[in-house]
């Protein structure tokens, strides 16, 4: 078991999941936080989460370092076809979500319960929306 941070608001909050494991199309190498190159494009249905979270300006770069263990514990979850959070290189106080998911039910497992009340009180505001995609052609 390793314990990481959980999305919403990673720093100063923790939660249990299972040990990492290699995801089976795309092999991560935990170290680098990089996956193979695999062509997983073609007729895969999946989920989509993505939008926006704001957080105080000078607490959002810590906010995304905090959140580190938790993107890889994404990554190497069961159904995670990619997971980040960025820093907007525009506004100050802005986080960038972009989620792929094989499934509700992989989305579902990992987040569990979701953020406590005090991951809650660190975000000022919040658009994140989960989509559910039927097809994908790669471009």
């Amino acid at each position: 078991m390793i314990t990481v941070n959980v999305l919403a608001a990673c720093p100063g909050t923790s939660r249990t999941y299972p040990a990492p494991t290699q995801h089976p199309q795309r092999p991560l190498d935990v170290a680098s936080g990089t996956r193979a190159s695999t062509d997983l494009w073609n007729d895969l249905a999946m989920i989509i989460v993505s939008g926006t979270i704001y957080v105080e300006e000078a607490e959002r770069d810590r906010y995304v370092q905090g959140c580190r263990e938790m993107i890889v514990a994404a990554r190497t979850s069961d159904g995670c076809i990619d997971f980040h959070l960025a820093a907007d290189p525009i506004d100050r106080d802005r986080i960038n979500v972009y989620e792929q998911w094989k499934s509700v039910e992989a989305v579902e497992s990992f987040r569990g319960s979701g953020p406590s009340s005090e991951q809650a009180a660190a975000i000022r505001d919040a658009h994140v929306f989960q989509h559910e995609v039927a097809s994908s052609t790669r471009l």
